[in-house]
């Protein structure tokens, strides 16, 4: 049984997603100020544990705001658009230009909450298609640099599973649905 009725639900919905929004852009500023209060001598080495890996996610997202999407983040910090939504802009424009980034964000930050997640990361790419061509390839370049193998605790006791991020034709060869793997249930037939 619900507490609120359908409309007031609806209405408390969008305030958690307003309030979860204000904090995505508090967050991205403390993880700023944080990275601008610390020297870069006290970053790890390449070859360490940790250096530009994808936890580094946060940060990556809040320097795209603060650099090429100040409109977004401060959209965001007004509660609007939502987390996912800038989000998706920080992670298609993040591998432009701050001048094309501020382009694109112009046409589609008016129009971000009307559209899914999914339609506004389509056309955020489109836009920069148009605009840099060669901002696919960067972005692809920079998924394998960041590319990594990760290994989780499976429900089965004594397994585990083990995930890697692969180029679409690499993963393809990996995973051959034709071909049974050992164990699988097709060669047990």
């Amino acid at each position: 049984m619900s507490l609120l009725d359908r409309r007031r639900t609806a209405t408390e919905l969008r305030r958690v997603q307003a309030e979860k929004a204000r904090l995505a852009a508090y967050e991205a500023a403390l993880v700023l100020g944080l990275a601008d209060d610390s020297p870069d001598t006290e970053d790890p080495p390449a070859d360490h544990p940790g250096a530009g890996k994808r936890g580094w996610a946060a940060a990556q997202r809040a320097w795209t705001w603060r650099a090429s999407l100040p409109a977004t983040w401060a959209t965001l910090a007004a509660g609007e658009p939502d987390e996912l939504r800038a989000r998706a802009l920080a992670a298609v424009l993040g591998v432009t230009s701050p001048e094309i980034a501020s382009a694109v964000e112009s046409q589609l930050l008016p129009v971000a909450t009307g559209l899914s997640v999914a339609s506004l990361k389509a056309r955020a790419v489109g836009r920069v298609l148009a605009l840099d061509a060669t901002a696919v390839d960067r972005r692809r370049e920079q998924a394998e640099r960041t590319a990594d193998v990760r290994r989780y605790p499976s429900h089965l006791d004594g397994m585990s599973t083990l995930a890697a991020d692969l180029s679409t034709p690499v993963s393809a060869e990996c995973f051959d649905p034709g071909r049974p793997a050992r164990g699988d249930a097709r060669e047990r037939r």
